[in-house]
């Protein structure tokens, strides 16, 4: 830290589980400082937005991972390629 007391954030994850194949994932941040109102008027838009589509991406990408693998006689509706979907990158 730069400035210590001025803007200060500890970003967390926790990862529960529920049962055997289902879990809660919890994303937080507790950001304390002197600066914390002005700064999250600038930026906490974005920043909430982006942590949102962070967590629908993890929520899709798992919930692939335990959909049953397709029928090797079916054909994909859908043809999009990894550079198509933007690889799940978040920016703000």
């Amino acid at each position: 830290m730069l400035f210590p007391g001025l803007f200060d954030t500890e970003h967390y994850f926790i990862i529960d589980p529920i049962d055997d194949d289902r879990c809660r994932f919890v994303q937080g941040e507790e950001i304390t400082g002197l600066l914390v109102i002005p700064i999250l008027c600038l930026i906490g838009g974005g920043t909430r937005r982006g942590f949102e589509r962070m967590n629908e991406a993890l929520k899709a990408r798992c919930e692939a991972l335990l959909a049953p693998p397709p029928d090797p006689g079916e054909s994909s509706s859908c043809d999009v390629s990894e550079e198509q979907a933007g690889h799940g990158e978040i920016s703000s």
